[in-house]
């Protein structure tokens, strides 16, 4: 989804099919060209069709019930067709402000989902393209709904097999984050978590 929400255009009205193919897909994704991985490739797409997708809007008090993808076509010769969801128009076309922008090669590189998410947090957090630290502060039960942790995780078992495990891989993969978790507690119960990237371009 990253790489086909990467084709639509600052200056773009309405939704584009978004034109690519196995080929493409597979040196963005940095996997091998075979026909497993287009095959693969193929049902994943299918998967991103049919998941479902929530869209909250407080003043109308409504939620909207949508997809990623509308539809996929492909073709014999690796060629592949992608249109998104008519429903995802005001979330994605005409932003000049309230979106962060992130390098798509570094979320190839991160190969677990709540690294991923993780990271993107992170960006949100960098105000000032790392002129100072980036810092990502909720409670435990927020972080736990951010990444998408199972419910019947309690807080230690999220920071163990979740949080610490992304923040491990994304300060091996990606350059210019250098994370670091900070926990409050009030007696023994952690009742804030933080999350900061130390890197800053004063670093360089």
């Amino acid at each position: 989804m990253d790489f086909v929400i990467s084709k639509i255009m600052p200056d773009d009205n309405n939704f584009h099919v978004v034109k690519t193919s196995m080929y493409e897909l597979t040196k963005v994704l940095n996997i091998n060209q075979n026909g497993k991985n287009y095959a693969d490739m193929a049902k994943a797409i299918g998967e991103l069709r049919k998941k479902e997708v929530l869209i909250h809007d407080e003043e109308r008090r409504t939620i909207t019930q949508t997809g990623w993808v509308q539809s996929a076509e492909y073709h014999e010769n690796g060629q592949v067709e992608i249109e998104l969801s008519p429903k995802l128009a005001p979330h994605l076309l005409g932003l000049k402000n309230n979106y962060t922008q992130h390098l798509l090669l570094d979320t190839t590189k991160l190969k677990s989902r709540y690294s991923i998410l993780l990271y993107k947090l992170m960006r949100e957090c960098d105000r000032d393209n790392g002129r100072s630290i980036a810092i990502l502060q909720g409670t435990p039960e927020e972080f736990r709904e951010w990444l998408g942790a199972p419910k019947s995780y309690t807080y230690g078992q999220f920071k163990d097999k979740i949080l610490k495990l992304a923040v491990e891989e994304i300060n091996l993969k990606i350059d210019d984050m250098d994370l670091e978790i900070f926990q409050a507690r009030y007696g023994r119960k952690v009742v804030q978590v933080e999350v900061h990237n130390n890197w800053t371009v004063n670093n360089i």
